[in-house]
């Protein structure tokens, strides 16, 4: 099925308030990066709640074109977005060495933190609600992660996974209909 969406405006609002409401968001947005992050590099349109926490060891945080998040999302590592991305409400994006447990003779609460890896989520990703991705990983291309999975590991381009741990489930598209997607897809 070939189908193309103008805009992402939520189902029964209509475009004279998504008009009026659209100034009110970029400028929460700017607030939020400005008093939270202003180390971040925004590189385009990104809508982005009050309730999101940011965080970066490295202060390394860069959001591409149309990247959008729900309420209550957890920015807690280096990491970079690609364009196109939607990120539902509750998502965590935690590290995975924040707290170092491996020294003899040493509690956890004197040990260094730790702070090495950096997250990548591609263009054209789609977290579900309530998702957590553990710092280091790369999210793939096109790909749709379910809602409540723990993302451990690196997801494949245009997959779909879910579970905790996450898992392969399916994919997104057949090889004929990525091909097809990329010529026809508007970033």
């Amino acid at each position: 099925m070939i189908t193309r969406k103008v805009n992402n405006i939520r189902p029964g609002r209509s475009n004279i308030t998504h008009l009026v409401r659209q100034p009110f968001n970029t400028l929460r947005t700017r607030l939020v990066i400005l008093f939270k992050a202003p180390y971040a590099k925004v590189n385009g349109f990104l809508r982005i709640p009050f309730s999101t926490k940011i965080w970066s060891p490295h202060k390394r945080v860069v959001f591409g074109n149309k990247v959008q998040f729900g309420e209550g999302c957890i920015i807690n590592c280096n990491i970079i977005f690609g364009n196109s991305i939607l990120v539902a409400q509750n998502v965590a994006f935690v590290g995975r060495d924040d707290h170092t447990f491996n020294f003899i003779g040493s509690s956890i609460w004197n040990n260094p933190r730790g702070d090495s890896y950096q997250t990548v989520i591609e263009d054209d990703v789609w977290i579900g609600h309530g998702a957590i991705i553990i710092a280091g990983v790369r999210i793939g291309k096109g790909a749709i992660v379910a809602a409540g999975s723990v993302i451990v590991k690196d997801v494949k381009p245009y997959s779909i996974v879910g579970g905790n741990p996450a898992h392969f489930i399916k994919n997104r598209f057949s090889e004929y209909e990525i091909e097809l997607h990329e010529k026809l897809l508007i970033v």
